[in-house]
């Protein structure tokens, strides 16, 4: 097959794995059994420039989310979901919409992304927020941030455990 065909199959293969994962189960437990889950869920959403590696260094463009470039490590972070409800500071029309914050579990341990090959040093961010107005697909990112929180740990305790 061309390049160009298969780059074709593997964008429809891609994109059909990322929607049935978003599908009618919203409330479901994703499951990610390896790093092609993640990948597959995080490109999904971010775009082919978010990356995540063995180590749990997560790098995020956010830039369609209210949220900029960053990268941390997702095991230093607790992942906090708000459904911000609508109040007199919200001027109108005041959609709802749902924010997926990252707060460091200790020091700042947000880094700005500046370009491909330059990134902050030593982080200056404690938080770092999603915004989603769509609901459903804010919950689904929730729960798949969480997953890969799991995973992380799982992995990492696999591979602590001495073989047998």
């Amino acid at each position: 097959m061309t390049n160009r065909i298969q780059s074709a199959l593997q964008a429809l293969a891609f994109t059909g794995l990322f929607l049935l994962a978003l599908g009618n189960n919203a409330g479901a437990q994703t499951r990610i059994r390896d790093f092609i889950d993640a990948e597959i869920f995080l490109k999904g959403v971010f775009g082919p420039e978010c990356r995540m590696d063995e180590y749990g260094i997560l790098k995020i463009n956010g830039k369609d989310h209210k949220a900029g470039n960053v990268a941390f490590r997702l095991g230093d972070v607790r992942i906090r979901y708000e459904e911000p409800k609508v109040g007199p500071n919200c001027p109108a029309p005041c959609p709802p919409k749902s924010v997926i914050k990252f707060v460091c579990r200790k020091t700042a341990c947000v880094s700005v992304i500046r370009s491909e090959n330059s990134i902050e040093f030593p982080a200056s961010m404690s938080v770092y927020a999603l915004e989603f107005t769509d609901l459903r697909k804010g919950r689904k990112m929730y729960s798949v941030f969480l997953e890969l929180q799991r995973f992380l740990r799982i992995s990492a305790l696999s591979e602590a455990s001495p073989a047998k």
